[in-house]
């Protein structure tokens, strides 16, 4: 345990993250009670069974009931969801207009910019959404796009409950097999053609391998498995890199805190699998780049010091704020740096508490992961095809979407039930926190989970961070956190609920 060591800068930073996690909670209901004047008769519905659940304890106990319910009937569970997944993909197919865009535009060479030159982050994507189009055409591009999205967003939810039952408890999969259905599977995000599920699939998969280590239950083929999604997550989006410094801190911390020779060869191990992983897969790159399979050339890639700019910007994602010429794609490294570094300097002077606090708002407030800001049908482009047109055009269709989209008259209702999660979820983790903190129990999993939240909420506060969509990649920790709050909370509850019968 880490207080053996009487370490008092992690105590710190588990303080830090809990006054963090308080101020999100803030916002957040703050943002939960602007959506309650919008709602019709089913969101007010909504509003009074949340307020009946919290004040009544019979409906606690019926929704712990519900909750071990529908965990232990879990692949019945995850079929009604790809039911409902399948619903709104063929009612619904669309190109979120955004990055997808233009990478589509680029690889059809309609664009003739140096997109992948300026975001060489998002060329493993560009690959993958050019060796579908060659397969599908472009008819069928963005419904193949998401389908596959509800496929591995579904597997990564089974997968991670699976493996919390096995190295945890049963309550704890379960309720985080609950708030991933409700806050992401239940979501028409995955309608957005674009890298967030992949990042939430690597990530979850990182830390189903990362607690396997740390508890010590790991195989050869867990470094393995290791090794692919580090280094496939870091093409993906470089912020895994997060979840690998939180392993590594707590790996090396392992080795100081005990003199078992198999736990420092494990540790080393897992170190040395992280390397591998990424010297193998960032290799593989470097030589892609030099292939015209996509249209690249070094020399214009944004840097660290582009996105702590448009961090500083009034959203913390404004483009439109920045030096027009550091916007052009064409324009090389030597003449956007130097625009870049000025902008940072004056943006520095004026930057306020007030600006940080807006930022902090903007990015984290939102259960609805950014789908207000993303505007997905600002530009009409729906896909239709032999599979979707009907569907797409039916009265049906567009009922579905006056609740999907928020241009619709009922997306209020959608909107406040996935405030509700969100909040309930940053409530676990509240309480998660206070527990650890007042027991002074610092388990070397909760240091990982710690670890990882916090790096989120710094590099999401430094760097761009305009909306809640960049915290889905980090929504694996998020949630499983919280699953321990409420399992902490609910330690006194009656155990026939967890017994297993499958």
């Amino acid at each position: 345990m880490l207080n053996k060591i009487g370490g008092l800068s992690v105590k710190f930073g588990y303080r830090l993250l809990l006054f963090i996690s308080i101020l999100w909670a803030i916002v957040s209901v703050g943002y939960g009670a602007t959506l309650i004047d919008t709602l019709n008769t089913y969101g007010y519905i909504l509003v009074f069974l949340t307020i009946f659940l919290l004040i009544s304890q019979t409906a606690q106990n019926f929704l712990k009931k519900a909750v071990a319910l529908v965990y232990r009937y879990r692949y019945l569970t995850i079929l009604a969801l790809l039911i409902y997944q399948l619903v709104i993909i063929l009612s619904n197919s669309v190109l979120v207009y955004g990055d997808t865009t233009a990478i589509i535009g680029n690889i059809r060479g309609q664009d003739a910019s140096n997109y992948f030159s300026a975001n060489p982050n998002n060329l493993l994507y560009g690959l993958y959404v050019k060796g579908l189009y060659h397969l599908v055409g472009m008819k069928y591009l963005v419904l193949v796009q998401e389908l596959i999205n509800i496929f591995i967003l579904d597997i990564s939810i089974v997968a991670f409950s699976k493996n919390i039952e096995k190295n945890f408890d049963r309550q704890i999969a379960a309720i985080y097999f609950i708030l991933s259905v409700s806050l992401i599977g239940l979501h028409p995000q995955f309608l957005s053609t674009y890298t967030d599920y992949w990042s939430y699939f690597t990530a979850t998969f990182v830390c189903i391998t990362s607690i396997k280590i740390i508890v010590g239950n790991v195989k050869l083929k867990d470094y393995i498995s290791l090794a692919i999604f580090i280094g496939l997550g870091y093409l993906i989006r470089p912020t895994i890199m997060i979840y690998a410094i939180a392993l590594a801190f707590a790996l090396l911390l392992r080795v100081m805190l005990s003199s078992d020779k198999q736990i420092t060869d494990k540790v080393i191990k897992g170190l040395l699998t992280i390397a591998i992983g990424l010297v193998i897969f960032t290799g593989v790159m470097s030589v892609v780049k030099k292939t015209d399979i996509l249209t690249y050339k070094s020399g214009y890639d944004k840097n660290l010091a582009y996105f702590f700019d448009l961090g500083l910007t009034s959203t913390g994602a404004a483009h439109i704020e920045l030096p027009p010429e550091a916007l052009d794609q064409n324009n090389p490294d030597e003449v956007v740096e130097p625009l870049i570094a000025k902008d940072i300097r004056a943006r520095l002077k004026h930057y306020s508490l007030k600006q940080a606090v807006t930022k902090f708002k903007i990015a984290f407030q939102e259960g609805n992961l950014g789908w207000r800001i993303e505007q997905p049908l600002s530009v009409l482009k729906f896909q239709k095809n032999k599979v979707t047109s009907k569907f797409i055009d039916s009265k049906f269709g567009q009922k579905i979407r006056s609740y999907l989209f928020f241009q619709g008259n009922n997306f209020a209702n959608l909107d406040f039930f996935l405030q509700i999660i969100w909040i309930a979820i940053i409530y676990g983790i509240i309480y998660q926190l206070f527990s650890v903190i007042k027991g002074n129990n610092f388990s070397m999993v909760q240091l990982f989970l710690a670890l990882a939240i916090l790096g989120a909420f710094m590099y999401l506060m430094l760097f761009e961070a305009g909306r809640s969509r960049y915290l889905i990649s980090f929504l694996p920790v998020l949630s499983l956190m919280s699953s321990f709050g409420y399992q902490a909370k609910g330690e006194n509850s009656e155990s026939k609920y967890w017994t297993k019968s499958d």
